[in-house]
């Protein structure tokens, strides 16, 4: 395997982006809404994580004042369980760390394996927004406060 690399995407990246996206959420986001944290929304970051052959996952963040709030993190189905997730996060994490940007996100109550990520990632439980993501599904409030 080669060394993963993380950068910034590009509009050339938006395809494969959009097929993670499709493929890892039951309420996707739109290829436009995509293109435009790609392309046009200066205050939204979006990362992606290369395998040194294709892009296989992706995070986005929207910065507000000194807070990053993440809007999405997919890592193609194919190449989940190997530690790509953890790569990704932990990389983009750094960057918000050495721009000291405290991180917010929401994560299903019921996603254990991204919560234990997130966790020991630094990331601790502030709240729950009830249905959030709809049909009784709850979002679990979390932070890196800096």
């Amino acid at each position: 395997m080669k060394k993963e690399i993380i950068r910034i995407a590009n509009g050339g990246d938006l395809d494969r982006i959009l097929e993670i996206e499709n493929s890892s959420f039951e309420t996707p986001w739109s290829r436009e809404a995509l293109r435009m944290e790609i392309e046009e929304i200066e205050l939204s970051d979006v990362f992606v994580i290369e395998n040194g052959e294709d892009v296989i996952g992706y995070m986005s963040y929207m910065k507000i004042v000194d807070e990053a709030h993440i809007n999405n993190i997919a890592i193609d189905k194919k190449y989940r369980g190997n530690g790509y997730g953890r790569i990704l996060v932990g990389s983009v994490l750094e960057i918000l760390e050495e721009k000291n940007f405290s991180v917010t996100l929401e994560v299903r109550k019921d996603n254990i394996v991204a919560i234990n990520l997130y966790e020991s990632l630094g990331f601790k439980e502030a709240g729950v927004r009830k249905d959030y993501y709809g049909i009784g599904k709850d979002g679990l409030i979390m932070w890196i406060r800096r």
